[in-house]
C-alpha cells in the first residue's frame, strides 16, 4: 500500500471507505500539526476538518495525534537510505505516517495522559 494522493471529495470518500472496509479498520489516526509551543495553526484547523470529514465518510472514529517532528525524523531515517533524492522525497510522507502510527501505538502502551492523542479528552472524534 502506498501513499494516497487526494483527488476530489467523491473519489477520496470512495477510496477511504473501500480501504476501511477491505482492511476492516476500526478507526483512523490522523497527524495533527502543532507548533513547538503547543499552539495550533491553519494547517491544524485543516487537519481537524479532514478528520471530521473522514469520520463522516467512513463511519469510523478518528483520533488526532501530535505529529511534531515526524517529518524531520523521517528525513533523518531516509538520509541513511541508499535510494536517490527523488525517491526519498516520494517516500517522506509515507515514512512520516508510519512514525505517527508507531508513536501513537507506543503512547497507548504507556497509557500516560501526556502521551495520548490531541483532544479533550483524548477520545476519537
Amino acid at each position: 500500500m502506498g501513499t494516497y494522493q487526494r483527488r476530489n471529495s467523491r473519489l477520496d470518500a470512495a477510496y477511504f471507505l473501500e480501504l476501511a472496509t477491505t482492511e476492516r479498520l476500526v478507526g483512523w489516526i490522523v497527524g495533527l500539526p502543532i507548533h513547538c509551543d503547543g499552539k495550533e495553526s491553519q494547517k491544524s484547523t485543516e487537519c481537524r476538518q479532514f478528520a471530521t470529514w473522514l469520520s463522516e465518510q467512513t463511519r469510523r472514529p478518528v483520533t488526532l495525534f501530535d505529529e511534531r517532528f515526524t517529518t524531520s525524523e523521517a528525513r533523518r531515517l531516509l538520509s541513511d537510505s541508499p535510494v536517490s533524492g527523488r525517491k526519498k522525497r516520494q517516500r517522506l510522507d509515507g515514512v512520516a505516517a508510519q512514525l505517527i502510527l508507531t508513536h501513537y501505538l507506543e503512547s497507548r502502551q504507556h497509557d500516560s495522559p501526556q502521551n495520548m492523542g490531541i483532544g479533550d479528552p483524548p477520545a476519537p472524534l
